[in-house]
């Protein structure tokens, strides 16, 4: 199947309108009475036919020349480009191809009347003239006249209807392999469950000085709503396109407390319905664990509990406990040996039963940055972070974050270390970009708890400044020269301190002797520069003036990938 490409060299960006003259003559002589008197010039009126216009102004002409937008500050998505088509290609793995609701397919409108599926109010866009003071007889009339005839795109210069809510919406995405055939469809569909028109007024002065008030005034609605997303289908297609695969999802909002999905409704490959049900904070009491905080911090949109339902019955379940910050603190699994209906939901119980505790998760107290991950039966994972918590410098397995230390002095942090020497920025340095000078002062680490039963393993790399030489540490005599090399020890003391003259020092490490230690270095802009694994083998990356990754290096220097962009 051919992709279905964009036509030509145009791109598929759309502006919402254009601006527009607009141009007013508001009749001549006293009282009201049927004008069809045309204005000067072509410039049209903004009466549209002169002639069926139901009113005069009551003692002089009035008359005024604007320029406004069609849609002042109109936008998809709060853009003022909405892109109707996007492709997007990935070197070895085709291109997709995105198609999103835009204004050609929701503008905004003068009279959104004619248009079914906007149910706009019958009365919107209603130009009036009016004075505030009943007319003396000589003058005549009515104290309001309805102007006939009269839309927004006229005066008053109402706002349009505006339908931004509608667009920017993914509608679709077709997958096409580096063969360019299509693999799959994913359609997309939505639904706007509770539309809201709130009016106001637009007013113009045209009493020009007379004793009567006179005005114009126009009335326009703002309209608001949410969407929701209603169903989504996906087709699959083999190598033939025939006999394509399809997969539907349903999706229900049900709840009278809040406006997210509650139910999911899938068919799987055996045609067996399977429903996905989701409970949030909302749907809970406010005395139940951290209820309450998490509703007065707006963390109301994270599903607590998620229930799998097939043929009746529970077929899998998670609850996730958020801290204040609403990150999960802890989790747990439904376990049950039969197959049972699933219970009705208790809005008084955060745990029901049959849920087991899998995993629970530490975060520093100031930063709130994740530090620990405790996988229940499985090994613990913590983490290390820069000094402003952006990008983690260490991830080590079968370890507390108390019991792991690691710098390779990049930033201000400094890992659990202690220094007051200042790092040598130097191309030469083992990973990163800075290395320290142990001349410059020691490094210590205290409050290690290790001990004959408990050991912990030190490592770092080291060298000479120049010459060649030997230095004991620990112990143990290193020949050192100016080529990096890796010093491995093993702690059993709950304190260690490191020095030396004219030795360099890079990628200090100490962990459990259990545990495994993976670490990163990162550019100013972010970019990884190094990652280095638990056997202290060092990969290095390398970016071009974009930012683009251009060559990854082995701990040898060698060459191991490469990339060239011709755009």
């Amino acid at each position: 199947m051919n992709p279905p490409y964009i036509k030509g060299n145009s791109s598929s960006g759309q502006l919402i309108n254009d601006p527009r003259d607009f141009y007013v003559l508001l009749g001549k002589g006293r009282g009201v009475r049927q004008s069809t008197t045309m204005p000067p010039g072509d410039m049209t009126s903004v009466f549209g036919d002169w002639s069926k216009v139901g009113f005069t102004h009551p003692n002089k002409n009035v008359t005024k020349i604007s320029t406004v937008p069609q849609a002042i500050l109109g936008s998809t998505q709060g853009q003022a480009v909405g892109y109707g088509s996007i492709i997007e290609f990935e070197s070895g793995n085709g291109f997709t191809l995105k198609s999103y609701s835009t204004s050609s397919t929701y503008p905004n409108m003068w009279n959104p009347q004619d248009y079914t599926d906007m149910d706009a109010p019958v009365d919107v866009f209603e130009t009036q003239y009016s004075t505030l003071t009943q007319p003396a007889p000589s003058v005549g009339g009515l104290s309001k006249y309805t102007l006939r005839n009269n839309i927004c795109n006229q005066f008053p210069f109402l706002p349009m209807y505006d339908t931004d809510w509608k667009r920017g919406h993914l509608k679709s995405v077709h997958y096409f392999n580096e063969s360019r055939q299509l693999q799959n469809i994913k359609k997309y569909e939505y639904f706007y469950p509770n539309q809201v028109n709130v009016f106001g007024y637009k007013i113009f002065d045209v009493s020009s000085g007379n004793p009567y008030n006179a005005y114009i005034h126009g009335k326009y609605y703002l309209p608001a709503n949410w969407v929701a997303q209603k169903k989504e289908t996906t087709t699959h297609f083999n190598m033939n396109d025939t006999n394509p695969l399809v997969t539907v999802k349903e999706f229900e909002y049900t709840s009278i407390h809040h406006k997210f999905p509650t139910l999911e409704k899938s068919i799987d490959s055996k045609s067996d319905v399977i429903q996905k049900r989701y409970y949030y904070p909302e749907d809970y009491n406010n005395r139940v664990a951290n209820i309450t905080t998490l509703k007065k911090n707006h963390i109301i949109g994270k599903a607590i509990k998620t229930e799998i339902i097939k043929k009746k019955s529970l077929i899998d379940g998670t609850v996730i406990k958020y801290n204040d910050q609403g990150d999960p603190s802890e989790i747990y699994k439904y376990e049950n040996e039969s197959l049972i209906p699933p219970s009705t939901h208790n809005h008084n119980l955060l745990i029901p039963p049959g849920y087991q505790k899998k995993a629970s998760y530490g975060y520093d107290p100031l930063t709130h940055v994740l530090n620990d991950v405790f996988i229940y039966g499985i090994q613990n994972t913590s983490y290390i972070w820069n000094h402003d918590q952006r990008y983690p410098i260490a991830k080590v397995g079968n370890a507390l974050s108390s019991d792991i230390s690691h710098t390779s002095f990049e930033t201000e942090e400094k890992g659990g270390w202690a220094y007051y020497g200042n790092p040598v920025s130097s191309i030469n340095a083992k990973t990163g970009s800075n290395y320290y000078d142990l001349g410059r002062g020691s490094i210590s680490k205290s409050g290690i708890g290790a001990n004959s039963t408990n050991k912990f393993l030190l490592t770092f790399w080291v060298r000479r400044s120049s010459g060649k030489g030997n230095w004991t540490f620990l112990g143990q005599t290193e020949i050192l020269d100016t080529a990096w090399k890796l010093v491995v020890r093993e702690v059993t003391t709950n304190t260690v301190t490191i020095t030396g003259s004219g030795i360099h020092l890079d990628e200090l490490r100490l962990h459990p002797s259990n545990a495994q230690m993976t670490t990163y270095t990162f550019d100013s802009m972010g970019d990884m520069k190094t990652s280095t694994d638990s056997r202290n083998y060092t990969v290095y990356y390398d970016y071009d003036a974009f930012r683009r990754l251009r060559t990854i290096k082995d701990d040898n220097g060698q060459i191991k990938e490469h990339y060239e962009y011709n755009f």
